[in-house]
Formats: C-alpha cells, structure tokens, sequence
C-alpha cells in the first residue's frame, strides 16, 4: 500500500477496529470482507479511541452495575408475564374478546415503540443516570394505576404509559454494556440480560397463575362491592402489579448513590462528532484512515512496510468522508442504518423470534386448557417450564457460541450468521412437526426444543445488529431495532393472532368455529412463524457470503481521490 501526501505534508493515520467498534458499509457498493482477520496499525499514528473513553473505573462497582441492570431487566418484564397468563381473566373483568384483550397486553408495546423513537434523542444529550432513575419513578407509577384501573381506557392508559417510561431502561441497558463491558464478554453480558428479561417474564407468569387461582374473577368489574375491588387489587390479576411497583423502588435508591460518570452513555455521539471534526475519515473496511494534524507523528519506514504486508492480506475499501452537517446528520445516519443489509435482515430475523415467543405467552395458556384439556394450574407450570427452559438455554448457549466465535473472528458476521442459520432451519422443521402434534408429552417437549434452537440466535443476532452500523449510529440503530422488535414481534403478533381468532369466534352464524377452534388456529399460525425467521436469517447469511467474495474484486483496484483540498491527493492499493 502506497501513500502519497499532499502538500502540507499530512499523513494518514490508521485506527484500529476493535471486535466491537466495527464500522459497517451500506449497499451501494461499499462493503466489507466478513471473514478476514484484524487489521492492525503497528506503527502508525493510532487513535484508538477507547470506549470507555480512557477512563478506568472500579472493577467491582462495574460488576455491581451490571448485577443492577440484569435485576432491572428482571423486574421490568414481569408485567409481561402475568398480564400474558391472565388474559381469560381480563376478557371476564371488562368484557372484551380475543383482540381486545390482546390488545391490553401489546398496549404496553405501543407505548415503547414511542419511547424507543425518544430514546435516541434523549440519551445524546441528557444525563443517563437522570433518564435512569426518572424513567423508573414514573413506572412504578404507572404500575400502581394499573392495579386500580376499572375501565378499558384506563388500563389502555397505564399500560402505554408503562412501556412508555420502560423503554428508556431498555435500550440504555445494551448500550450501557456495549461501552463498559469487558473486551471478550460483550456478547455473554448481553445474554445474560437476555436471559433475566425471560425470568422475569418466568417469575410473573408464574405470579400471575398462581394469584389467580386463589381467585375466580368471573364477574364484571364494573358491578363489584366495594370488599370485592379491595381484595382484586392483591389478590387477582391486578396484584403483581403493585408488586412489580415495590421491587422497583430499591433499585432506585441504589441507583442514586452510584456515580452518574459509570452509568453516563450519552456523550459517546457527542465524544464522536468531535473526534471527526478533528480530522478527516476515510472508512476502510471498518477501518478510519485519518490525516493527522499533528506534523511529529510520521509513520516509521520500517514498520509501513510490516503494516504493507498485513494489508495485502485483506480487502480494503474507501468511502469518502461524509460532512458533519447537523441538518442532515440524522437523515444520513438514518439512510446508513436502513441501507445495511446485515443490520436489516438480521433485524427482521430477530423479530420473527420475539413474534413467537410473545405469542407463546399469550396463547399457549389457552391452548393446553381448551385444545389439550389439561387443569389449569398444571397449564400455568407447563408454559412457565417451556419459557424458562428452552429460551433460557438457548440464550445461554448462544451467548457463549456468540463469544467463541467472536474471539477467532472479531470483524466477520459470516460464521455467526451461518450458525443462526441452522439454529432457525432446525426451529422451523421441529415447528412443522409439532403444528401436528396433540398429544401433551409430544406438545411440551417439541415447544422447548422450537424455543431453545430459535432463541439461541438472540445474542448473536444482537451483537451483530450492535456491530454491523458504525460507533457514531450506534445509539439510534440501537433504538430502531428495539422499536421493530416491540412493533412487530410484540405488538403486532398477538393482536394480529387475536383478530383472526375474534373472526372465527363472532362469523355469523358460528360458520368458522364449528370447523375451527379458534385457539388451535391461532397456535398453528403462531407455529409458521418460523418459516419468515428462517428466511431472513438465510437472506442475511448470503448477504454476507455475497459481500466476501465481490469485496477483493473491488479493492484490487487503483483508487484516485481527487479534487478534495484537506485529504491525500491519491491513495493506492494494491
């Protein structure tokens, strides 16, 4: 590689690429080789920039956040779970079908998918430790109005409100792992927050059941004595709300004695934006090539020609530096994100994984009661069994696989890609065969091993939407994907799945349900929706494939960068 100065004699300077500051191309052309290995600067001008920002921190106290952030992941999903096991409760208490209730259950969904697009506003430019510990207090308050509802528009309310303030805990804790997370453990902290956000759900189904089956909450909310809607609020489907509100306010206290610097994420785009108004980049495979403005830091001769050798063994691509114009900023990095093949593919991928899981909590109770005809407290342990072991696992297991993976190739998506593929074929075939299962052993198992296989893509997939854009989208990607993961795998999938079981219900004449159950029905769709997983795992793993093989063709060319005054007049590769 040959590099030519201009005529102020500045020099190129080379940033390394971390296994998780990775720099992702868009479509037009511009991609990235998935399978080479890191490409190192030797003795270069390095700006490293560290993502902690070079500040060490104390080990423990880092331990002890990330501890707290797992627990709030835990505490924040519980509503998850018993509102998701007591929808034949709630249809009784406000008189609702099939869509509605479903609806009161997606609701809290609605209100994150707001709150995601706020997110990524927010955390840039106000304290995260504020934001933290706001976002907590109003949902604590949010949970105690939902233990008090009475009528449909106020439980609509709370719930929105609920998600809402949630969301802003969401997606900070990712972020938060991503910048303080040690070197090789990523992808395992962001399991582990995986797997406490389903044992949350986990300890609120199995909450809910067993709260309501000291009950039988069969008449209308609307004409209960005064002693009745007293004991509902403990002692019904409305009690684990109050008791998600009191778990919450701990975390709170705590979270005001830890310093807001170990807990601050919102000045990593700002930290970026002036690291780039320093400088002019080129991105190169990930890779920032700057021109240095200080005029003592000249490459070494020698350790060039090492650094050459290193080179010639990856592709290598040029992407003219973009202006920091704050108009367009936001569009642009928006464009970035939407035009990324891996990012998009694998986000729809994800989806059609949380499209599953969700409905299994919302129908799957229903289903063993009605279709299988199991009692109900067995119905309640079984779901909570399958959620707790096969996700459980899965994520675990993908965490590790994700880490493993990571360690022998720190910048390519294409082994972690395939691997989720094979992960979602093997959830879509036992998918298939259990949709023609009844009998409840058959059932059961055959659920746990769809959930384990198709789960254990989440990590990975999530450390590969987390590295596929650049560190500089890095916040706002990470509010798209949260907010299309809530719309369509959470919100979206049961009310949809509701709405079809309301028409077989309520068709005239009972045309439809004389020859359909309408929770069978809803399970078997619930069941194909591992077929659309399948595929955009599959679309994602060939983006990659593709990208690997035509990246060298590129890059085998000279490229000339002209007519631009602050940068290298001509840069070649060879």
């Amino acid at each position: 590689m040959e590099v030519e100065t201009n005529n102020n004699n500045s020099y190129l300077s080379v940033v390394r690429r971390s296994s998780r500051r990775t720099s992702f191309p868009t479509l037009q052309g511009l991609y990235v080789s998935l399978f080479e290995g890191e490409i190192t600067s030797d003795g270069l001008d390095l700006s490293i920039s560290n993502k902690n920002t070079g500040k060490e921190f104390n080990p423990k106290l880092l331990k002890i956040t990330f501890f707290l952030s797992i627990f709030i992941s835990t505490v924040l999903c519980l509503d998850h779970g018993f509102v998701s096991c007591n929808l034949e409760y709630i249809e009784k208490s406000f008189g609702v079908g099939y869509a509605q209730s479903s609806f009161i259950g997606s609701m809290v969904y609605m209100g994150f998918l707001i709150g995601c697009l706020l997110t990524g506003l927010f955390l840039p430019v106000l304290k995260s430790k504020v934001l933290l510990i706001g976002s907590l207090i109003f949902v604590v308050f949010s949970g105690i109005y939902s233990s008090k509802s009475l009528t449909l528009t106020e439980i609509y309310a709370s719930r929105f409100f609920s998600g809402f303030f949630q969301a802003f805990s969401i997606v900070y804790l990712p972020l938060w792992v991503e910048k303080f997370s040690p070197q090789s453990s990523t992808t395992t902290w962001l399991a582990y927050q995986q797997l406490f956000s389903m044992v949350g759900v986990f300890f609120g189904y199995l909450l809910g059941g067993i709260l309501t089956c000291f009950t039988a909450e069969d008449i209308n909310i609307y004409y209960m004595s005064s002693s009745e809607k007293l004991s509902s609020l403990f002692i019904s489907w409305r009690g684990p709300f109050i008791i998600q509100s009191a778990l919450i306010i701990p975390i709170i206290l705590i979270l005001i004695f830890i310093p807001g610097e170990i807990l601050d994420v919102g000045d990593q785009e700002q930290l970026s934006e002036i690291e780039y108004s320093k400088t002019t980049g080129l991105l190169v495979s990930g890779v920032d090539l700057r021109r240095s403005t200080n005029n003592n830091l000249l490459p070494d001769e020698n350790n060039l020609n090492k650094r050459n050798s290193k080179l010639r063994r990856s592709s290598v691509l040029l992407i003219p530096s973009q202006s920091n114009n704050p108009n367009s900023s936001k569009s642009l990095e928006i464009r970035e994100i939407c035009s990324n093949p891996i990012f998009m593919f694998s986000t729809f991928a994800v989806c059609g994984v949380y499209c599953f899981t969700t409905c299994t909590l919302f129908w799957l109770n229903q289903y063993f009661v009605e279709v299988i005809k199991v009692d109900r407290i067995t119905s309640v342990f079984s779901v909570a069994c399958i959620y707790l072991s096969g996700p459980t696992l899965g994520v675990y297991i993908g965490g590790i696989t994700g880490d493993l993976i990571n360690d022998y190739h720190p910048n390519g998506f294409g082994f972690i890609l395939t691997l989720c593929t094979i992960f979602s074929f093997i959830g879509f075939i036992t998918s298939m065969v259990v949709a023609q299962t009844h009998p409840y052993i058959s059932f059961f198992w055959g659920m746990i091993i769809i959930l384990f296989f198709l789960t254990s893509t989440l990590p990975m997939s999530l450390i590969v939407i987390m590295k596929s854009v650049s560190s500089k989208t890095r916040q706002l990607a990470s509010a798209i994907a949260q907010f299309s993961f809530n719309f369509v795998g959470f919100l979206l999938s049961p009310v949809i799945i509701g709405i079809i079981m309301d028409i077989i219900e309520y068709f005239p004449f009972g045309a439809l349900k004389r020859r359909y159950n309408p929770i069978e029905v809803g399970i078997k769709i619930m069941l194909y929706i591992s077929l659309p997983t399948f595929f955009f795992y599959s679309l994602a793993t060939l983006c990659s494939y593709f990208n690997c093989l035509i990246s060298p063709k590129i890059t085998q060319k000279k490229i000339i960068i002209a007519n631009q005054i602050d940068i290298p007049k001509q840069l070649f590769i060879k």
